[in-house]
């Protein structure tokens, strides 16, 4: 059930039919497992009422499906431009291809194998749009995970430890800033939550979180015992390359390229009764 694709972006084109009132460009965004949808329209993102939406989507065509979405992309330049001016372009980004690598007792860890950048000013998938940031995301570095229970987002970026600690609500809150460094250091799409915090959206209810690094897990048996064990990889997003500052370390510790390791432990042990 997690596995299935839960996205769906809808387009609606401007109307240049002679006769009729033009009609604004503007993309909505589908997720199953929320009620109603996200209307991307000139800049401004609105969470609208699966009424409303129920009225619009037969306006709408289907864009593309995905697994999950990642954020929204806003470039501060043109990708054909050297200039520093904010680019009037904007696309939301979409994990179109991924394999499941692996799951434990709470939730289950797919791969990232693809992704797609929907303009958000003009109908189409850019393909070759920032094709650099297209391999990286696609090279298989990255991961999000979904819940056993409802095949909902679930946040890798958090270890067990710190997840007890910040909570469930703060995990889940609209401002991601309210975690700290503990909550934010191995999220690598925070940048593409923030047009939806700034709208006053939950990104939560709609995005993945997504982590660079690796996700392995086995079974081991002992005995009439087994355990399984996953072992978590996390590269901080924090202080990504090869250098920090002048040699990688800083007065507090802090090095280029920091890598958390979580170990988790799922324990089962059976017992067989003969008469």
């Amino acid at each position: 059930m997690s596995f299935l694709k839960n996205c769906r972006v809808l387009l609606k084109s401007a109307n240049s039919d002679i006769g009729e009132s033009p009609q604004q460009y503007n993309v909505i965004l589908e997720n199953r497992f929320v009620r109603g949808a996200l209307l991307f329209d000139s800049g401004a993102i609105a969470h609208i009422s699966p009424y409303e939406f129920d009225f619009r989507k037969c306006q709408y065509t289907k864009a593309v499906d995905a697994y999950a979405c990642l954020g929204v992309l806003v470039p501060m330049t043109s990708p054909t431009s050297d200039s520093s001016i904010m680019a009037p372009q904007s696309y939301l980004v979409l994990a179109t291809g991924c394999t499941s690598v692996g799951k434990l007792p709470l939730f289950e860890v797919f791969r990232i194998t693809n992704v797609q950048f929907i303009n958000m000013k003009c109908q189409g998938v850019e393909e070759d749009i920032y094709p650099d940031l297209r391999k990286l995301l696609s090279s298989g570095m990255f991961y999000f995970a979904r819940s056993n229970i409802d095949g909902k987002p679930f946040d890798l970026t958090v270890n067990i430890q710190n997840r007890s600690r910040l909570g469930d609500e703060l995990l889940t809150s609209s401002d991601i800033y309210t975690r700290g460094d503990a909550g934010l250091n191995f999220l690598w799409n925070k940048g593409l939550m923030g047009p939806l915090i700034r709208a006053g959206i939950n990104p939560s209810d709609w995005l993945v979180s997504i982590i660079c690094g690796g996700f392995e897990v086995c079974t081991v048996y002992c005995s009439v015992g087994q355990a399984r064990v996953g072992v978590v990889s996390r590269v901080s997003a924090q202080r990504p390359g090869t250098r920090f500052h002048v040699r990688g370390l800083n007065d507090c510790g802090d090095v280029a390229n920091f890598v958390e390791t979580e170990q988790v432990g799922n324990f089962l042990k059976f017992q067989s009764v003969h008469s």
